[in-house]
């Protein structure tokens, strides 16, 4: 009887001990979303608050977290970074990018850093929370500027407005690689990530410590998008606006949540990484020796300027001098790249874009297809060697010639859209058909001249032939060249005095 009460007391111990090590097992994670799900929240909700934005803010230039100056352009004036006002958007047409001449009646090519710090930290500050002992006032300023489509220049007065229900959230972005460029079908493929970022107060003091465990240590907890909707959580809907054929299979979505016990907030983090498309606009009038401006565009479909300040930091700023230094594409160089705010003029989405500006390798077209029509038409150009009694052989080299001409042109045009427009391999191609047809009349007229006797005019027309042809087809390559990319911003670097004319 002894030893079964001590079995039966040994077991209820130990059932006992299992249980209080399995409980305390039981992650923070865990107890979160039992929380979350027994709670009667209606979603985790963004929080609004009323703040005090500028009107029109200035662009800054990133250099670190910390470190910044004012962003110029090439005349040294200041630019429009960000606008918060829609109407200024829709009634003056005033967009990102757009320059600002003077403020306060002063050249702001004019102004040093420090002139334009005392005129416009208060003004340009970041945001300023609207309450009763900072209502967030700052006198207004005097602009003027100057479209950068039209030139057109005009005066107005900015502030800082009261934003009633603005919200705030960072964007990350990290480009991985650069898959495809695709002229032919108006697209190119990037691999890359983006974290959006935002932060909520009111949930901390329900949720906050729970995410906090005894000796300090912070979690961040992870769900996967069903999880997500499934603890009926919101969210701030980042998609890539100028996006197509998105393949799920080959995207990831993932939230986190973390808890900032010495802020008393709680920050949400989602990340949608993998194999995104784009339509992109393509300038290939300049082909091959051409650039192009690829451009990435993420924002909220569903929110305003006014609603959404979308916002991105110097990490991005930082991912992409590394990406634009490391990477290596094939047959196109990124000369630089750019990260920007960005609005739709239309329904005013908030967003930031990637600007990347690349280059093509032209020196696999000056090989492998130029070089090769020259000497095409070098060896059509060459039967002026040969007596014009011999028709047949004559005609043979440049009818051989001409169809070589021509599988190149069925070549270049497997990797071109169907343009309305020539490019200049195009107008190469068309030169080196005349070119290699040209040959074909004057051999039948040297061997009319032979036929007739008149020696004189069929020795002279074949010694002229002889460098003329050549020499002037060179010539006129090399002013096609020239004539296309003078004053073409889509022209290469190699041409970069030139496309400034």
């Amino acid at each position: 009887m002894n030893q079964k009460f001590k079995i039966l007391f040994l077991s209820f111990f130990i059932s006992i001990l299992f249980s209080s090590n399995s409980y305390s097992l039981i992650s923070p994670c865990d107890v979160f979303e039992e929380k979350v799900k027994n709670s009667n929240l209606e979603g985790l909700k963004l929080e609004y608050s009323k703040v005090t934005q500028p009107q029109i803010k200035v662009a800054k230039k990133i250099l670190t977290t910390e470190n910044w100056k004012w962003k110029r352009d090439k005349d040294k004036n200041l630019i429009i970074g960000k606008i918060f006002d829609s109407y200024l958007i829709t009634d003056e047409g005033l967009e990102i990018g757009d320059k600002i001449i003077k403020i306060n009646g002063k050249k702001t090519s004019d102004l040093t850093d420090e002139e334009l710090d005392v005129l416009l930290t208060d003004y340009n500050d970041f945001c300023c929370l609207v309450t009763d002992e900072s209502p967030g006032y700052v006198k207004p300023l005097s602009f003027i500027i100057e479209k950068s489509k039209s030139k057109k220049q005009f005066a107005i007065t900015v502030e800082r407005i009261d934003l009633y229900e603005n919200y705030s959230a960072v964007v990350d972005v990290k480009l991985n690689n650069i898959l495809e460029v695709s002229e032919k079908n108006n697209i190119f493929k990037v691999d890359l990530a983006i974290e959006t970022t935002w932060y909520i107060k009111y949930l901390f003091p329900l949720l906050g410590e729970t995410l906090q465990s005894s000796d300090g240590k912070q979690f961040w907890c992870g769900f996967s998008i069903e999880e997500w909707e499934d603890l009926g959580l919101g969210t701030v809907a980042i998609e890539m606006l100028n996006g197509i054929d998105e393949d799920s299979t080959l995207i990831e979505d993932r939230y986190e949540i973390q808890s900032y016990k010495e802020d008393k907030v709680l920050a949400v983090k989602h990340t949608r990484s993998g194999s995104f498309s784009f339509a992109n606009k393509y300038h290939l009038d300049a082909y091959p020796f051409d650039r192009q401006q690829l451009s990435i565009k993420i924002g909220n479909r569903w929110e305003t300027v006014e609603h959404l300040n979308l916002y991105f930091d110097f990490y991005s700023v930082e991912a992409l001098e590394y990406f634009v230094k490391n990477n290596d594409m094939v047959e196109w160089t990124i000369e630089n790249a750019e990260i920007k705010f960005y609005h739709d003029s239309h329904d005013l989405t908030p967003g930031v874009e990637i600007v990347l500006n690349i280059e093509r390798d032209y020196q696999y077209y000056l090989s492998k297809v130029i070089f090769p029509i020259i000497l095409i038409l070098m060896i059509c150009w060459s039967v002026f060697w040969i007596h014009p009694r011999e028709i047949e052989s004559r005609l043979t080299i440049t009818i051989v010639c001409l169809l070589s001409l021509i599988a190149y042109n069925f070549v270049i045009d497997e990797d071109l859209p169907k343009l309305g427009y020539l490019t200049i391999i195009d107008y190469v191609i068309l030169l080196s058909y005349v070119f290699a047809t040209l040959p074909n009349f004057l051999t039948i007229w040297s061997f009319q001249l032979v036929i007739s006797g008149d020696q004189v005019k069929w020795v002279k027309i074949d010694k002229l032939s002889r460098t003329l042809g050549p020499v002037l087809f060179l010539f006129l390559v090399l002013a096609i060249i020239m004539s296309q990319v003078i004053g073409n911003q889509n022209a290469a670097a190699l041409f970069g005095a030139l496309r400034n004319i």
